[in-house]
């Protein structure tokens, strides 16, 4: 397989396995009734510029973001490349996705009409980092726009203490299709 193919590949496999994992209509509880529909929207990320707090910051092959008001959840999936130093043996088995998880704190919408989702994501009383995640959804924005600017623009910032005590801060930026 040529490297479009398996990057083709991979990303189908991701979202599917996304999909699978997200909540389904047809599932049913312990009474045999329907569970509610889910409102989860999501989205292929195209564009990666993530900062170091990052670990696979310089290994993303693919990812998807997952917006689900009902559960009041921001979604960050991220599928790291394969890969294998030349002339070792590797098992064929592609690493795991990565996944991060920010709790739903705002919903508003600016100025052009596009809707802003804000999520947190703090473990600094345990000593971690604080992730603060703003989603812009531009499908229903009004104002017009000089360039090309991606349906979907998702800012991560990072803020964590260094060991000397020092506040160290980073900013990613992921751009994405059209959340459906």
């Amino acid at each position: 397989m040529n490297g479009d193919m398996k990057h083709l590949t991979l990303t189908i496999c991701t979202l599917g396995l996304i999909a699978t994992a997200s909540t389904s209509a047809f599932a049913r509880d312990g009474e045999n009734k329907p569970l509610p529909r889910s409102r989860a929207q999501m989205a292929e990320l195209i564009a990666f510029d993530l900062d170091s707090s990052f670990p696979e910051a310089e290994m993303v092959q693919s990812g998807a973001l997952k917006i689900d008001r009902d559960l009041g959840k921001i979604t960050v999936l991220v599928q790291r490349k394969f890969e294998c130093p030349g002339k070792k043996l590797c098992a064929q088995t592609m690493p795991a996705v990565v996944s991060y998880e920010f709790r739903m704190t705002d919903l508003r919408y600016d100025t052009c009409g596009a809707r802003v989702y804000v999520g947190i994501d703090d473990r600094t009383s345990i000593g971690g980092e604080r992730k603060q995640i703003t989603v812009t959804d531009r499908t229903s924005e009004t104002c017009a726009s000089i360039g090309i600017i991606a349906d979907t623009e998702a800012v991560i910032e990072t803020e964590w203490v260094a060991p000397s005590g020092q506040l160290i801060q980073g900013r990613s930026i992921l751009e994405g299709t059209r959340l459906q």
